[in-house]
Order: C-alpha cells, then sequence, then structure tokens
C-alpha cells in the first residue's frame, strides 16, 4: 500500500523537479511474463523511480547494500520494493557473497513472473556514454531460466534514461524502453557453453542500450556537445504563447543528433573538428560574460527586437510580476533550503539530485501543511483552506513557465543596451554565430 501511494506522491512531484516523457512504455505493460527491466545508471536513487512511476506493474529495485545497514532501513526499503545487491568496493568478498541470497531473490521474483530492475553497468557514475556492462544480469537471468529449462518466458528490456542536466531542476528526461530480447533464443547456445552465451549476451546488450541513450564517446567533448545544443535548441521550441517549451523527446533526439556527429567528426577530421570546438567554446564563453543567450542572436528574434517590442515584453513582465511572486513564495523556501542540504551532503554528483529532488519533496509536503493549517487558524474557513493549498500548485506552475519569458525580456533589454554602447561588438558576435551555424549545416549537426 505505501509502495503505491508513494509511487503516485512522487509522478506527481518528480514530474515538477523534472520534465519527463517515456516512449515505449506501453510495450513493458503489455508483456505476460517476467520482464527484467536494463536501464543505465547515471543518477542513484532517483533512475528506479522514474521508470518505476511510468510503468503500471510494480517494480522490484535492487539498490546498494551500504544503505541497508540498519533494522529500520532494511524494513522501509523492503515495504518500498527495494532489495540489496553487494560490491567489493562495499564490504570485500564477504559483502559479495551475501548476493547469493540476492541471487535466489531475483530468481525467485522471475519464477512468479514478476518485473525486477537491475543496473548492467554495475556503478552508478554521471556521464553521457555507456561503460562496459557487467555479467551479473546475464548470470542472474540464465541460472533463472536454467531452473525451468527455459519453459517460462523472460523478457529483458534495455532501458535508456536520458537526462539533459541530471542535477539540475526542471530539466529535460526522456526514459526510452528499447527492443525486447526473449532469453529463450539463447537456450541452445547456452546449454552448448553457459560461460560463452553469458558473455555474448552481455555483448549483445551493450549496443542495445547504447541504441536508446545519448552516447558521446569522449569525456572531453561532453561540453562541447552541450554548446552546440544551446545553440541549437531553439530551431525544436513551441510557439505556444506566452510560454514557449521544447519537448523532453525533441531535445533528447537533438542531443543524440549532436552526439553522433561529434563523434564522427572527432575521429574523421580532427583539424576541422578543432575549428568547430574553438569557435564555439569562445562564442557561449563570450554569450555567458555578458550574461546573454543565444537565442537572442537568432535572425528571427534580431528582427523583431525594438525598443517598442522590448517595451511590451517587459510591461507584461511587470503585469504579471505580483502573480509571480505568490509563486515564489509559496514554493520555493522548501526548494531552497534542499538545495543548500544538497550542496553540503552529496558529495559526489551522482547523488546530489537524489538528495535534493527527495528532500525537496519532503519539506514541500511540510511546508504545505505548515502554511495551509496556519491559513485555516486564522481564517477558520475549511473551503477556504482547500482552495489555498490548490493554488500552491497553480501558483508554482505559473512561476516555472514565467520565468523563461522573464528571463528573455531583460535579456533583449541588455541586447539593446549592448548595441548602444558596444555596437560593434554585438556585430563581431553576430558574425561569429554566422560562422558556426555555417559549420553546423555544413557538418549536418
Amino acid at each position: 500500500m505505501l509502495y503505491y501511494f508513494l509511487k503516485i506522491l512522487t509522478s506527481i512531484f518528480y514530474r515538477v523537479f523534472y520534465s519527463i516523457e517515456e516512449k515505449n512504455a506501453e510495450k513493458v505493460n503489455s508483456i505476460k511474463g517476467a520482464v527484467v527491466l536494463a536501464p543505465n545508471h547515471s543518477n542513484a536513487f532517483i533512475d528506479p523511480i522514474i521508470v518505476g512511476i511510468l510503468l503500471k506493474q510494480k517494480v522490484r529495485f535492487f539498490a546498494r547494500g551500504d544503505v541497508f545497514k540498519s533494522n529500520f532501513s532494511k524494513w522501509i526499503l523492503n515495504i518500498l520494493n527495494v532489495s540489496p545487491i553487494y560490491r567489493m568496493s562495499e564490504g570485500g568478498i564477504s559483502a559479495v557473497k551475501k548476493n547469493d541470497a540476492t541471487i535466489e531473490e531475483c530468481k525467485m521474483r522471475i519464477a512468479r513472473k514478476e518485473t525486477i530492475m537491475l543496473f548492467p553497468e554495475g556503478i552508478c557514475i554521471q556521464q553521457k556514454r555507456i561503460t562496459p556492462l557487467r555479467k551479473g544480469l546475464a548470470k542472474i537471468v540464465f541460472a533463472a531460466a536454467e531452473e525451468t529449462d527455459f519453459n517460462d518466458e523472460i523478457m529483458i528490456v534495455p532501458v535508456g534514461i536520458n537526462y539533459t542536466a541530471a542535477s539540475k531542476f526542471r530539466s529535460k528526461v526522456l526514459i526510452e524502453f528499447g527492443d525486447t530480447i526473449s532469453i529463450k533464443n539463447y537456450k541452445e547456445k547456452y546449454v552448448a557453453d553457459k560461460a560463452r552465451t553469458i558473455n555474448e549476451f552481455t555483448a549483445q546488450l551493450q549496443p542495445k542500450l547504447e541504441e536508446v541513450n545519448i552516447v558521446i564517446n569522449q569525456t572531453e567533448n561532453e561540453k562541447l556537445a552541450e554548446e552546440i545544443v544551446e545553440i541549437r535548441r531553439h530551431d525544436f521550441i513551441s510557439n505556444r504563447f506566452p510560454f514557449k517549451t521544447i519537448k523532453a523527446t525533441d531535445e533528447v533526439m537533438l542531443w543524440r543528433n549532436v552526439a553522433k556527429k561529434i563523434n564522427e567528426l572527432a575521429t574523421s577530421n580532427t583539424e576541422l573538428f578543432e575549428k568547430l570546438r574553438n569557435g564555439v567554446n569562445t562564442y557561449i564563453a563570450e554569450l555567458h560574460r555578458m550574461n546573454l543567450r543565444d537565442h537572442l542572436f537568432r535572425k528571427e528574434n534580431v528582427e523583431r527586437t525594438n525598443i517598442f517590442s522590448v517595451f511590451i515584453e517587459l510591461f507584461f513582465v511587470f503585469v504579471f510580476l505580483p502573480l509571480y511572486w505568490v509563486g515564489v513564495f509559496f514554493n520555493y523556501p522548501p526548494y531552497y533550503i534542499a538545495k543548500k542540504i544538497a550542496d553540503k551532503k552529496a558529495k559526489q554528483k551522482e547523488f546530489y539530485a537524489s538528495v535534493y529532488c527527495n528532500a525537496a519533496m519532503l519539506l514541500w509536503l511540510l511546508w504545505q501543511m505548515a502554511c495551509v493549517i496556519t491559513f485555516l487558524l486564522i481564517t477558520h474557513s475549511s473551503i477556504g483552506a482547500i482552495i489555498f493549498a490548490m493554488s500552491f500548485k497553480l501558483t508554482g506552475i505559473f512561476a516555472i513557465r514565467f520565468l523563461p519569458v522573464m528571463k528573455k525580456a531583460f535579456g533583449r533589454l541588455r541586447l539593446l543596451n549592448y548595441v548602444r554602447k558596444q555596437r560593434e561588438k554585438i556585430e563581431d558576435m553576430f558574425l561569429m554565430r554566422e560562422m558556426i551555424i555555417d559549420l553546423l549545416n555544413n557538418n549536418k549537426f
């Protein structure tokens, strides 16, 4: 019961913290037999929760064993449908031996045709690529299949958990469920040679997981990819006045295309690649120094940027500014405190969002309760208190949507100020951008 309550709660709150979309979840929801979800792992406790809220069936998660130290943590995590899995780094051989019970549990749950989640990378690391997969998932799945002589269907599903910026509030997340893999197809090979089949299966799972993920081969190229995405992002923004947005699916697809082109160009033409890198880095660094954004230099935006249009946008901003501040007051304090907690407590970036998001969720609930109780004590109106509580989310959503509009209006104002005081500098920026756009277009970015 607690699992489903928390599933509803996290489903609501996580969709506030992130902009979440899914692709092909219906394929998993329609599977009748046992399902083993095999996602990439870059965001600690956020990863399994986001996948779990998108699926109809109950999912059994497996978390690092060192969080199960106390009896209370074991009890609460079991209620939340989480089991331990141990690594050598968490206690040596003695810790790994505890996985015998974990393997037996996995086999039991697969036999019951349940859905379980195992991370085939075997490690949580925040990067836009897939580390070489370990054999743990394959060993567990084949051991379970062997118990029934491969008569029971077991479907393995590669899952891509794609964050545009895993630690940032309101960044995009696309969860893509890949093509299912039937373990029955490996029966003959496994009977003939178990070790070789486990290795072969693991090797074949790797590219299938990469197909549903953003993959940038070299770590040092991730910054360049992010900068190119910043330049290209507005090509995908939908015009829904006054709140212009880009879908998570579109932004992740943009990331994948940019990543693919960077991987190709970095190996096929290093001279051109370095020219692109240097040009983009210089341009973006100058934008950030001037506190401007790339979209302000787009031709369609420049053509309609004048004193009158900026005045109209600023007038719109100031009209709705009071409502924005209401939304900030009733929603931001828990996030501010949660961020401070994450800044202090999260020593690894992989755990930053887990601390930030979950602390914000708990603090927001407490904050809302305190505000509603205070309102009720002052007004003695239960109906008014309900309306007041509902206004929390509405004003919060408005504040989230309104902030980019406000930033854009003030950005236009700063650009006009630069044009008035440093016209030559702005003209140089336009020329630099045109050169970069030509390079990107010529190389099909």
